[in-house]
């Protein structure tokens, strides 16, 4: 039997599972495409997450844990409502937010307005600390698979000289 668990931050944390009921994606419609997911319209103004096959269950909830906490630190961003398991895949429910990226936007005034609130979102996100959240650095490392190839020293280099901070990072600013 697959479960939805939804955490909630009481104390020392609190999580309540529930029994999901199946959802056929065939029947919502496909509103975007990423790197490691799909992204599905849901009902009550909502959007699944639908993760590919290849996208580990730890990643999967980490990517949701430091949703919540960005939600709970009340900065802009979709609010996290569950995270389940079906048909081999995992996948999570967000709010759904109405906007376009700025590849959707032709009005060079209105891209270049998207541009400035999204600079002064960056630097609201970046002036909070917390030691909450993965070092970043740490992160990008991670990525780099073959650390003893040659040709990725000046990457590895350029990382470790990065500041060292307790500060968020939005690692995909789009």
């Amino acid at each position: 039997t697959e479960f939805t668990t939804t955490f909630y931050k009481c104390g020392d944390g609190i999580s309540v599972s529930k029994k999901n009921d199946f959802i056929d994606f065939s029947q919502l419609k496909k509103i975007a495409q990423g790197n490691s997911a799909d992204f599905f319209e849901y009902k009550n103004n909502k959007v699944i997450k639908l993760y590919k096959k290849d996208f580990s269950k730890d990643d999967v909830l980490k990517e949701f844990s430091n949703t919540l906490k960005i939600n709970s630190l009340g900065l802009s961003a979709p609010k996290a409502f569950r995270v389940f398991f079906q048909d081999g895949m995992y996948a999570a429910i967000y709010e759904k937010i109405d906007g376009k990226t700025l590849s959707q936007i032709e009005d060079e005034k209105e891209k270049l307005n998207a541009i400035l609130k999204s600079v002064e979102l960056q630097k609201k996100i970046s002036s909070i600390q917390t030691d909450d959240f993965e070092s970043f650095k740490d992160f990008l490392l991670a990525q780099i698979k073959d650390k003893s190839n040659p040709e990725n020293f000046e990457t590895i280099r350029k990382i470790k000289h990065l500041p060292e901070g307790n500060r968020i990072c939005h690692g995909n600013f789009q």
